[in-house]
């Protein structure tokens, strides 16, 4: 009897083994599955957003930006094929861009389950012509405040992932911490603390690093002939040559003031996805004119 219940035992040890070889594939095939089905679904409203929550969120976030290349964030009106991640995100990620005003309560309308969360919450803004400017994505000071919003509301929809999202925060923050000291380095090199713009982009980026920014363009509107000569006449007065231009804009009025200062319009894109790398261009950028 000993020896048949050895035998008994034996067998139902190896059969149990064999069991455990034979699902180990199912079972990593499964974890997979889930892992890809349970992403949560993130929408943004320009391109660096989506670089911020990426970093954040890793390979638990899916995300869509609802602004595309080379358009203007003010005036957006989404693409009905844009509708689509619309009603199956998990969380839209605001910023205070324009368009935003008009179009966030019928995005909720559309997805009552979505949430929505501000990524600049607590951080202070600059007004221009009684309006918040948006671009705190410019501001690599600000974005240690930004980055932690996202993270804070990544951890309220998927609780389970906190760790995760924890650690990629850190490395991100580092990330930033390096980038802000980085462009410190490269504008200390720039002959000129003036820089002129067409648009009113990079009001952050230049309180960031103690720099004056002029604008052609007065409170979303061409300038006035008035208003032209007066810029003209600063520019001569700050010895500024070059006009930097966003790609979405009409170079009209750049080019007018750039034949009058004997200048050169460049482009620069504040909207470009990749927000490190574009800092960096944008620092470089101005510290050689």
């Amino acid at each position: 009897m000993h020896g048949i219940k050895k035998v008994v035992l034996f067998g139902t040890v190896v059969f149990l083994a064999m069991g455990a070889v034979s699902c180990a594939p199912t079972e990593k095939i499964r974890t997979q599955d889930e892992s890809v089905s349970t992403q949560k679904k993130v929408v943004v409203s320009v391109p660096p957003q989506k670089y911020f929550v990426e970093k954040i969120g890793g390979k638990r976030v899916s995300v869509t930006s609802m602004v595309e290349k080379g358009a203007d964030p003010h005036s957006y009106e989404p693409k009905p094929s844009q509708m689509k991640a619309i009603e199956e995100a998990d969380l839209y990620v605001t910023i205070g861009v324009q368009f935003e005003e008009v179009w966030i309560k019928k995005f909720q309308s559309m997805n009552s389950n979505m949430n929505v969360a501000d990524q600049g919450e607590g951080v202070q803004r600059i007004v221009h012509a009684e309006h918040a400017d948006p671009h705190i994505w410019l501001s690599p000071k600000r974005a240690l405040i930004q980055a932690q919003n996202i993270y804070t509301t990544l951890v309220l929809i998927d609780p389970e992932s906190e760790a995760y999202f924890a650690e990629n925060l850190a490395d991100f923050l580092e990330e930033i911490r390096l980038l802000d000291a980085d462009v410190t380095h490269e504008l200390e090199a720039a002959e000129n603390n003036y820089f002129l713009v067409f648009h009113p982009a990079f009001s952050y980026f230049a309180d960031d690093y103690g720099l004056t920014e002029m604008a052609i363009e007065v409170g979303g509107k061409e300038p006035s002939p008035r208003e032209l000569s007066q810029v003209i006449a600063r520019a001569k007065t700050e010895n500024i040559k070059t006009i930097f231009i966003e790609p979405e804009f009409d170079k009209k009025s750049a080019e007018t003031v750039a034949a009058e200062i004997n200048g050169a319009v460049e482009e620069i894109d504040p909207l470009a996805e990749n927000w490190n790398a574009n800092l960096r261009a944008i620092a470089r950028a101005l510290s050689s004119k």
